[in-house]
């Protein structure tokens, strides 16, 4: 990136915001590749767990056929997998492992939770072909 970009020119773009994140904290004007690749990071792990969410509700509502229960089971399979990736982290050098990971795992889930949940709303009532299948089969 710093090929593409000044330093200067970043930190005229970014916002005046300092983070703080495993006991260190960045500066987005004073840091600015740094602020940018962190959110890069914390978008990517976003973006994997709501895909995580999204694809665990869909599996779990095919098992239970219950939202409420689905709900719940998703999301702590979503916290389970998440600490344990931390978990994971926390013995691989060059790897920070902390509790906000799992927190923004966590929120990542959950959207996609939420997007898998009205997106089987709407396939339902526009009466798509698509079906969940029996408990029978």
């Amino acid at each position: 990136m710093k090929s593409v970009i000044a330093k200067d020119r970043l930190a005229q773009v970014v916002p005046k915001i300092s983070v703080t994140y495993d006991q260190a904290v960045i500066d987005a004007k004073e840091e600015p590749f740094r602020f940018v690749e962190f959110l890069f990071r914390k978008s990517a792990h976003l973006f994997v767990y709501a895909v995580l969410g999204g694809l665990a509700f869909i599996t779990f509502l095919s098992w239970l056929h219950r939202k409420s229960h689905v709900w719940g089971i998703s999301f702590v399979y979503i916290a389970i997998v998440s600490s344990l990736d931390e978990w994971n982290q926390s013995y691989t050098s060059m790897r920070t492992s902390t509790w906000q990971d799992v927190g923004v795992d966590c929120i990542g889930g959950w959207i996609g939770m939420t997007a898998a949940s009205i997106m089987t709303v709407l396939m339902l009532k526009q009466g798509s072909p698509w079906r969940w299948p029996s408990r029978g089969s």
